[in-house]
């Protein structure tokens, strides 16, 4: 394994050969200079293979021989890149020298995992072959063509899902020549909230429907299956949740976007003109491209192990979270959870046990979160959108606009379902009767304390966490740790710990001056 002074240099290396990152969802393998995988990212499991059991292994046995000859041309000096099969899938790799005060020490690699993204091409050309027996006007199918081809574009050149969205919302007024288009996107809870829009005020960020209503706008297009158009004004003005919305037209045409049986989101066009036939067949070929898109995003953002949000999909999330939470002025609170014991667990009971106990707690989040959601309907925060993620390797967080009594309820949900886990033998090595001794250390901070800035939140909760830690093993990094913060974060301790804390500092130094005398 490289030794530890390297990877600064590898980290220097990887700047200098930045074409090596984009786009950022690649696996990064380092390999030494006698050919053996030194190191390699978690992201690595995506194309099938454990990045730790990777280490120490030859390249042509991890990866492939046509691989590890694009390997071998990098350690003598020269970069290298090309389109190749690793593990069924087709990958893309990027090759370059590692070097250290002029001389090579190895190679790094970098993989992208295009069968994704080939997928979702195929998919938009099969639905571009159906476009041309739709019974649709001569400019309507050239409009949609060009919807088709700008979509693919933005897939194959890696904008982000926002844009890619954008496009479509844009590319839905352009289509049928009304006033404004919006997407809704569905997320945990079953609500449907806005991803993009077009033609409409920024009210329309503040919308959140609700497609079991069935009396809805967004519960007819939702029941119906297929796209819909609402000519009837009387019935729209009946169905909108938002009366508001109907300042921009009197009809509306709406389509589900579902990837087989699941919703996912609905599209809505709102205009004044009668809606026909074609259009709704059209509009129905626009939510089928909606589907390709949105599923696209949810594998890319998803974390393979926990069916998670992925580290940078819970940094976006957070970011969002931040500007919305200064924006309207609401508390952000931020609750991290870092399993106890994973490192421990890996090394007896091998890493198959070690990852069951991540996707395990990730089940115990997932549950609290639910419960977390109906507490909060009967709150001032019932709009509240919790993102949770796999932060690293044995970290898992929450991020909502809630409070302090909220997050303390919520680190409630969570002891209580990690119980239950355990009472469900979920937490039990194979071959053994007795749960494994686990357990999450939780930190918890919110900006709702005076002082604390929506920004600081995750950080904070992070400290409080490895606080608490520190806490129950080395009292004497605890305390270094515990000078070093900030008067902040005493208050966000609890009482009993903070009280215990300032009496041994009594305590210590009155010896002190007992023993100056």
């Amino acid at each position: 394994m490289a030794r530890d002074k390297d990877f600064e240099a590898l980290r220097e290396e990887l700047e200098r050969h930045a074409y090596l990152l984009e786009p950022i969802d690649r696996s990064l393998v380092y390999v030494g200079k006698n050919g053996r995988v030194a190191w390699a990212s978690q992201r690595l499991s995506s194309l099938g293979i454990h990045p730790i059991e990777a280490v120490g292994k030859h390249a042509e046995k991890v990866l492939s021989k046509e691989a590890a000859a694009l390997i071998a041309r990098s350690l003598e000096g020269k970069k290298a890149a090309r389109e190749l099969v690793i593990g069924g899938n087709k990958v893309e790799l990027r090759s370059a020298p590692f070097e250290d005060e002029g001389v090579i020490r190895g190679a790094v690699v970098a993989l992208a995992n295009l069968s994704p993204l080939e997928k979702a091409r195929n998919e938009l050309a099969a639905k571009a072959k159906e476009l041309k027996r739709l019974n649709l006007r001569l400019g309507a199918e050239n409009r949609l063509q060009r919807v088709s081809q700008d979509i693919s574009k933005a897939i194959a050149t890696g904008e982000s899902t926002e844009e890619i969205l954008h496009i479509l919302v844009e590319s839905i007024r352009r289509v049928f020549k009304g006033t404004g288009a919006i997407v809704f996107e569905r997320r945990r809870g079953g609500a449907l909230y806005p991803a993009s829009y077009s033609g409409l005020s920024s009210r329309a960020s503040e919308l959140v429907l609700d497609p079991n209503y069935e009396k809805s706008l967004s519960g007819q297009v939702a029941l119906a299956g297929k796209a819909k158009a609402f000519n009837d004004p009387a019935e729209v003005k009946s169905m909108l949740q938002h009366k508001w919305f109907q300042e921009y037209g009197k009809r509306v045409l709406g389509a589900p976007i579902q990837v087989g049986n699941e919703l996912h989101g609905v599209l809505l066009h709102v205009g004044d003109h009668k809606y026909s036939e074609e259009d709704a067949n059209a509009m129905q070929y626009l939510s089928d491209i909606a589907a390709i898109v949105l599923r696209n995003a949810k594998q890319a953002s998803i974390d393979g192990l926990t069916g998670l949000l992925n580290r940078q999909k819970f940094d976006a999330a957070y970011d969002q979270e931040v500007s919305r939470a200064r924006s309207l002025r609401q508390p952000l609170t931020a609750v991290f959870a870092d399993i106890d014991h994973l490192k421990k667990a890996n090394d007896q009971y091998g890493h198959a046990f070690g990852d069951k106990l991540v996707r395990n707690f990730a089940l115990v989040h997932n549950r609290a979160q639910e419960r977390l959601l109906q507490h909060l309907k009967n709150t001032r925060f019932k709009d509240a959108r919790p993102a949770v993620g796999r932060y690293g390797g044995d970290e898992i967080v929450t991020v909502a606009s809630m409070g302090m009594d909220d997050a303390d309820k919520y680190k409630q949900f969570l002891r209580e379902e990690e119980a239950r886990a355990r009472k469900e033998g979920l937490f039990t090595p194979p071959g053994e009767v007795a749960p494994f001794k686990t357990k999450l250390t939780i930190g918890i901070a919110s900006s709702e304390t005076p002082g604390v800035d929506p920004g600081e939140v995750l950080r904070i909760a992070d400290d409080v966490m490895y606080g608490y830690k520190q806490r129950r093993g080395r009292e004497k990094a605890f305390r270094d740790w515990w000078k070093e913060r900030p008067k902040l974060l005493r208050r966000l301790l609890p009482p009993a710990i903070r009280q215990k804390i300032e009496d041994r500092a009594i305590a210590r130094e009155t010896r002190r001056a007992a023993l100056r005398r």
